[in-house]
């Protein structure tokens, strides 16, 4: 890694290899480190400073940030249901399950 050979990793498990030892994998969309699949979209080149790679990695970044906002939006219209509200504008308690009810848990 002194800087004559690129080298990258993959978003997905951060191993590093060098751009050649990819490239010689050529077909395999898993890490030749960890074996973990990966997107060949999430490879990040450690040394590379041409401002063509550089805009790709942030136009890369900006998907992924809207891809997690995205997932973390759809997240939160399926974790419930709003709460109702009382009339007077307590919280309604939820309506008991037959594993909550107390019927159940009567001693004989």
């Amino acid at each position: 890694m002194n800087g004559s050979l690129p080298f990258e990793f993959p978003w997905t498990c951060g191993c590093v290899f060098s751009a050649q030892a990819r490239r010689e994998l050529a077909g395999s969309d898993a890490c030749p480190v960890c074996s973990k699949p990966y997107d060949p979209r999430d490879i990040v080149p450690i040394n590379a400073l041409s401002p063509e790679i550089v805009a790709s990695l942030h136009a890369r970044m900006a998907e992924r940030v809207a891809e997690r906002e995205k997932r973390r939006a759809d997240k939160k219209k399926l974790k419930g249901k709003p709460k109702r509200k009382r009339s007077d504008g307590g919280d309604v308690p939820p309506e008991p399950t037959p594993e909550t009810s107390l019927g159940d848990k009567r001693t004989k």
